[in-house]
């Protein structure tokens, strides 16, 4: 016996065909394999035409879910039965992750940082219908993100209530990683005129796909039409980001001068929280001495 799925509240065809128009075709109806079949009528859902005795369409108007069954089409000698499942989303709920709060200090500056509660799980859940002939032969499926590639890090439950036709499925995400920054340099002391390249070393999870914010002590960096930073008056186009994992994710003094003292910092934003990283760069001289010979 054939199946189809049919969505709640939508419109279906069914037409049955014979090769002889000597007997009049009739559809008929059961709730499920097992049940009694009765004559189908007209009805505010269920539309009954034939044009000639060898055809006989079945339209099913707005179904409902206690349309799902088993319907046949006969002509007294022979048959033909089609099983039909309504389903629907009812409802859909989601949740976020929790995040705590923390500071750091780095040179004069206090940074608030946003981690997750790991003890927490975010999950996202679908409430399904099924008809009643049907709810033993659905699965539910999730798909997208990365759960096609990485299953283990989630996990999926399920309730079910064969009365109702409810199908509750819980997705939920058991090892999220908020964004975390590697931290290995809080104060950097170079000479003036040396080459220095930062790194914000992220480690996130799902990827982080928003490009890296710096600020130089409590002033935002912005790129330039030249693709360059306007740290400050001496700059002079000596200071651009670079992007190796993330978009912007290193900031590159060409040549350091006294002027570039300052805590630069860079901040990044995820799915599941945010992270800040920074460094005080101070900028050493060099002293020339002078000899006398006399």
């Amino acid at each position: 016996m054939d199946g189809i799925a049919i969505v709640y509240n939508s419109y279906v065809t069914l037409i049955c065909r014979t090769v002889s128009d000597e007997h009049l075709l009739r559809w008929l109806y059961a709730p499920s394999q097992d049940g009694t079949f009765t004559p189908l009528n007209n009805t505010g859902h269920i539309t009954i035409s034939s044009q000639k005795n060898e055809e006989v369409s079945l339209l099913l108007v707005s179904v409902q879910f206690n349309m799902s069954g088993v319907y046949q089409c006969t002509n007294g000698l022979a048959s033909r039965q089609i099983d039909v499942h309504v389903y629907g989303v009812l409802n859909k709920i989601s949740s976020t992750v929790h995040l705590i709060k923390k500071h750091e200090v780095v040179g004069a500056y206090s940074l608030q940082i946003n981690t997750i509660n790991s003890s927490y799980h975010p999950v996202v859940a679908c409430e399904f219908r099924v008809g009643s002939n049907g709810i033993r032969y659905t699965t539910v499926r999730w798909r997208g993100g990365k759960y096609h590639v990485k299953p283990n890090l989630y996990k999926v439950t399920e309730s079910r209530d064969e009365k109702s036709g409810i199908i509750w499925s819980n997705l939920t995400l058991l090892h999220p990683f908020p964004p975390l920054i590697h931290k290995n340099e809080r104060s950097v002391n170079l000479y003036s005129g040396v080459k220095y390249t930062y790194f914000c070393d992220i480690i996130a999870y799902p990827p982080i796909t928003e490009p890296v914010s710096w600020m130089r002590n409590d002033v935002p960096l912005v790129i330039q039409h030249n693709g360059r930073i306007s740290v400050h008056d001496n700059s002079e186009n000596r200071i651009h980001f670079e992007s190796k994992n993330v978009l912007n994710d290193q900031i590159v003094f060409d040549t350091i001068q006294p002027d570039d003292r300052a805590v630069y910092s860079c901040f990044v934003r995820g799915a599941f929280g945010n992270d800040t990283a920074a460094f005080f760069l101070r900028v050493k001289g060099w002293f020339l001495f002078q000899i006398k010979f006399f």
